[in-house]
């Protein structure tokens, strides 16, 4: 189970912001666990059930975050804790 107080999504929108300030472009891929991933989708899922939108889509295992689209990678040497974008 992850992390009590542990946000995924804050986290994802923090690292690539992060990101874009370091390097002045947007990030291209967004590394995830498998179990990260799990949650991101279920959670994104219930905002399309519920807003009828999601940034993810699964058919091009892609991110987008408004500003920018990112490529999905499921990196099995990570820790449900870590994200890491590029």
């Amino acid at each position: 189970m992850l992390r009590e107080r542990f946000d995924l999504v804050a986290t994802v929108h923090e690292e690539i912001a992060r990101f874009r300030h370091s390097y002045e472009v947007p990030p291209t891929k967004i590394l995830l666990s498998p179990r990260a991933f799990e949650w991101l989708l279920a959670v994104f899922r219930e905002d399309q059930r519920i807003l009828g939108v999601s940034p993810i889509d699964i058919d091009t295992w892609t991110y987008t975050d408004g500003k920018s689209q990112l490529s999905i990678v499921i990196d099995e040497m990570l820790d449900d804790y870590t994200i890491v974008v590029r």
